[in-house]
């Protein structure tokens, strides 16, 4: 199973490839944690929210991979309990990543930072936005890195 923070996330997991069946929708990272908790196996997708107090849940976690934006973590129990954090948070690593490719996020109707983006209450539901996530999915190495992690503990 793959727990999720927002409606975003998850609007971003099922542009990978990842079906409904597999996503749950856990409201913020402590909860996400908390559901990975009472499971035996999963994986949650999570902000980093560098300047925002952190769950304690994830220091029972350890980093085993990084690429650019995305941080692998394992469950130090060696229980097969993966978080995927993404850095800083969702919006900021899109804008990032639509950047570093060349797209221009208002041309799919979304504001010019991220920063307003993250002022829209579900802008994930804005008409263009999966064609936005299509174009990074097909453009961006960081995209392709994300469906591997994901792909891997939800097949």
């Amino acid at each position: 199973m793959l727990y999720v923070e927002c409606f975003a996330d998850e609007k971003l997991v099922h542009s990978l490839g990842v079906r409904r069946r597999h996503v749950r929708h856990a409201k913020c990272k402590g909860e996400v944690l908390n559901k990975l908790r009472q499971q035996p196996a999963g994986i949650g997708l999570v902000d980093q929210d560098p300047h925002a107090a952190q769950p304690s849940e994830l220091n029972n976690y350890r980093e085993i991979k990084r690429g650019g934006g995305l941080i692998l973590l394992e469950h130090r129990d060696g229980s097969n309990r993966r978080v995927i954090i993404l850095c800083p948070r969702l919006e900021e690593w899109l804008y990032q990543r639509a950047a570093t490719r060349g797209i221009n996020p208002q041309k799919y109707g979304l504001p010019g930072s991220a920063q307003e983006l993250k002022k829209i209450p579900h802008y994930e539901t804005k008409q263009q936005f999966p064609e936005f996530l299509q174009q990074l999915r097909q453009l961006d190495e960081e995209m392709a890195l994300l469906e591997d992690w994901l792909r891997e503990f939800t097949v």
